[in-house]
């Protein structure tokens, strides 16, 4: 996940204490807004299950919102953990969602596809740090409208998202490992979309696209 652009915090800075009152006066409050604002300031990496989900409930082929990302170094630690495919040119690369004019393709005002998102934007705006531990992403507090709205958050939920997430991370991680060990053999050409086709004859997603 990339880090807020330094523009955007400025542009958005008087807003900040604000939202830093209602996280303090409220911990653990929020509600969405469906602003879209978190699907502009982030490049959502995702499993083959967060787009087995996507493909289940919408039907839309894979190679419509799928994408390879390069990742930039002066993000890379914010990338920890997250498995990279060999793609173009032999390049390490990480899973996401496209994006159009600066934000997830889903993005239309709001989540399209809010019912089937990602496990890692259902976190938002909090970080999971393992167990049941959860505190407010700092960053959360340029951009998040909801931060101190609504009701209680409901953290057992999340918690189980979490821990089903952490679970499909492995799993992608194996599909990665043997995708990549394809490549280096010379069975498969890298490319993002011979990955995406790969995982199509993998996980035997509920659609099928040939393009």
């Amino acid at each position: 996940m990339r880090l807020v652009d330094d523009k955007l915090k400025v542009k958005l800075h008087p807003s900040v204490l604000v939202r830093a009152l209602r996280a303090a006066l409220r911990p653990g409050h929020f509600e969405c807004q469906r602003c879209g604002s978190c699907c502009s300031a982030y490049t959502v990496c995702v499993t083959d299950s967060d787009a087995k989900r996507i493909i289940d409930l919408y039907g839309i082929p894979p190679h419509n919102f799928l994408t390879g990302v390069i990742v930039p170094d002066e993000v890379a630690h914010t990338y920890t953990g997250i498995p990279r495919f060999i793609g173009e040119r032999g390049r390490g690369m990480v899973l996401a969602l496209k994006e159009k004019d600066g934000r997830c393709v889903f993005n239309d005002g709001e989540c399209e596809v809010y019912p089937a998102r990602p496990l890692n934007c259902r976190a938002f705006p909090f970080l999971w740090l393992g167990g049941n531990k959860f505190k407010l992403n700092p960053d959360a507090l340029f951009i998040c409208k909801g931060i101190g709205k609504g009701g209680k958050y409901n953290f057992k939920k999340v918690f189980e998202e979490m821990a089903l997430l952490e679970k499909e991370w492995k799993h992608y991680g194996v599909l990665v490992e043997e995708w990549n060990t394809r490549v280096r053999s010379g069975n498969v050409v890298p490319s993002t979309r011979n990955f995406i086709r790969f995982l199509l004859e993998e996980e035997e997603w509920g659609t099928r696209d040939s393009t």
